[in-house]
């Protein structure tokens, strides 16, 4: 959770966290967060095909061979096997809008950009949520 806030406070673009520092009561500095900073089982709102490209287009910053994916339907479960295993701390995770998708971008970011996958998906439920995420 703490790490979290770091990441963010910490490398916002145009951040005036450093500014506002002096004289600045802790109230007026501090940012709000949504919940899915602090319970990777809450996103804020499904993610298109597109959205998603480009979301992890821009956090990898083209440099793919260091990064893993997934496709994920038990979220908090994937995170916390993940996080005993590896570092995890540049997780992210979008939920995506169908399955397909979820599978096609990670299939893209892993035969054509080089990523690293998480393992084989299977037995996916086109009735649950499906995530994907990135670390």
């Amino acid at each position: 959770m703490i790490e979290q806030y770091f990441l963010h406070a910490f490398h916002q673009p145009n951040d005036t966290f450093g500014k506002e520092i002096a004289g600045a009561e802790p109230s007026n500095v501090l940012p709000t967060f949504p919940e899915s900073y602090f319970n990777p089982q809450t996103t804020s709102s499904m993610s298109s095909k597109r959205h998603v490209l480009r979301a992890i287009d821009e956090k990898v910053r083209g440099i793919y061979s260091v990064w893993q994916i997934g496709v994920s339907q038990d979220l908090l479960r994937d995170r916390t096997y993940w996080s005993q295993r590896a570092d995890t701390f540049n997780w992210s995770d979008w939920e995506v809008d169908n399955w397909q998708h979820a599978l096609d971008v990670e299939k893209y970011f892993t035969l054509e950009m080089g990523m690293r996958s998480s393992g084989a998906v299977q037995g996916l439920d086109p009735n649950l949520r499906t995530y994907l995420f990135v670390f």
